[in-house]
């Protein structure tokens, strides 16, 4: 695995970090089957199993750079999501179940009445109703994490691989929509 890395930093540094990984991920993969065969001749079952472990992660690997570079370039204004739902504050689990119940959105925008102060995603509302706290209201349960329109796609995922879901400000700080994990898969996998 080791020299996997050696030879993808090696071809990285020639023809760019995307390319260079591909290229080792499929000599990686070349040399596993290789691997893998010789050690069903040669009776070591473990080696085969080890073989289809490095042939794996270095497939996990490349998938994860090519996603990395399909992102490249693209800021959070072709994601954002203008359109989507807002609940007052005071709002309950049970009222905000009822609302998603017929909406595709995966994330609810919470208002303080004089404008959008957090906000929450689909999945820990659906917590919450499990836990039995279905009075908990939007306001104890949202959050405030926010990024701008011109954020990079690639930094808004940081924050939504704690957050989930993040509010969305125009560059004068003004709310522009809700940016939410689900709608960037939803980008990658179609691109």
């Amino acid at each position: 695995m080791d020299g996997g890395r050696i030879l993808r930093a090696y071809l990285a540094s020639h023809l760019g970090r995307a390319r260079g990984t591909i290229i080792a991920f499929r000599v990686g993969v070349v040399l596993a089957v290789c691997t893998a065969v010789s050690a069903i001749f040669l009776g070591y079952p473990m080696l085969v199993v080890l073989a289809g472990f490095i042939g794996f992660a270095g497939y996990m690997e490349c998938k994860a750079v090519r996603r990395t570079e399909s992102i490249r370039g693209f800021n959070v204004e072709h994601l954002v999501i203008i359109d989507g739902l807002v609940v007052p504050r005071t709002s309950t689990v049970n009222d905000m179940i009822g609302i998603l119940m017929h909406s595709p959105h995966h994330t609810l925008a919470v208002s303080d009445g004089e404008s959008i102060s957090a906000v929450i995603p689909r999945i820990d509302i659906v917590e919450k109703m499990a836990k039995g706290e279905a009075n908990r209201t939007a306001g104890e349960m949202g959050h405030s994490i926010g990024v701008t329109l011109s954020t990079s796609i690639e930094e808004a995922l940081k924050d939504l691989r704690l957050w989930k879901s993040v509010l969305v400000y125009d560059e004068n700080g003004d709310f522009a929509g809700v940016l939410d994990r689900e709608a960037v898969d939803r980008w990658l996998n179609h691109n």
